[in-house]
This record gives C-alpha cells, sequence and structure tokens, in this order.
C-alpha cells in the first residue's frame, strides 16, 4: 500500500468518530506559540535534571506518558495547567512559574477534567489498598 494514507479515528471531542489523518489535532501549533512551548520545555527540562530525574521516572510518578514528558520538552505539544501542576509536584517546583512560560500556548482544560481526576482518585485508592501495609514477617 505504498503512498496512501492512513486515516484514525478521533477519540473524543465536538467531530467524536470523524477521520482524521495521523499526527493532526485540532488547534496545530502557529508559530507564535513556539517562542512559549521552547521556553516551557527548556525550563521543564533543567528542572528534571536538577532533581536527577529520567523523563521515565517524572513519567511515572506524574501519572503521564514518556511520550508526553517528551513532547513537552521538545515543544511539540501544549499542555493543561493540571498537567503543569503535576510535573510541578513532582520536581519540587512552582507551577504557577511553568503556566507563566506556557504563555498563550497553555492548552485549555478538558471538559471531563472532574471526571479524570476523580477516576485518578480511584485508582490511586485502589493501588493503596492492594499493597501491602507492612511486609511479611
Amino acid at each position: 500500500m505504498q503512498g496512501s494514507v492512513r486515516k484514525t479515528r478521533a477519540r473524543s471531542g465536538p467531530g467524536r468518530g470523524a477521520t482524521k489523518l495521523p499526527g493532526t489535532c485540532r488547534r496545530p501549533i502557529v508559530a507564535s506559540e513556539l517562542p512559549y512551548l521552547e521556553a516551557l520545555g527548556a525550563r521543564m527540562r533543567d528542572l528534571r535534571h536538577d532533581a536527577r530525574l529520567s523523563r521515565i521516572t517524572l513519567a511515572e510518578t506524574a501519572e503521564l506518558s514518556e511520550s508526553t514528558i517528551e513532547r513537552i520538552e521538545g515543544a511539540t505539544r501544549r499542555t493543561r495547567r493540571t498537567t503543569l501542576g503535576r510535573i510541578a509536584c513532582v520536581l519540587h517546583a512552582n507551577a504557577e512559574e511553568l503556566v507563566d512560560l506556557a504563555g498563550p500556548a497553555l492548552a485549555p482544560e478538558s471538559l471531563y477534567a472532574e471526571r479524570v481526576a476523580r477516576r485518578r482518585a480511584r485508582r490511586c485508592r485502589r493501588k493503596r489498598s492492594r499493597s501491602p501495609s507492612s511486609p511479611a514477617r
């Protein structure tokens, strides 16, 4: 199938079920946002290096994917205030500093943010209840 373009299904949003080309997003990054995204990525990378954390460790601790961290640091992805808050918490940094660096390139919060937060909290409670509170003797 050389020369053909594979289409994927959009997962959510207003055009739910509509097809889109791989690698496209609802709102592409524009040139005026790049300096903000690059500044955010550089600062995040510096904070991560100062904390002596790998991308994998940061991602696991903040409950994000490694590719999300990589794309934020590489200035190829917008991010939300809540995501920056989780990253800042792990890096012991000021979340507002990261939000300010993102400037107009900050992504809007999801319409489903509360539902996602409840699901994440439930998952955390389940993990804690499954792990032994004290080692077996």
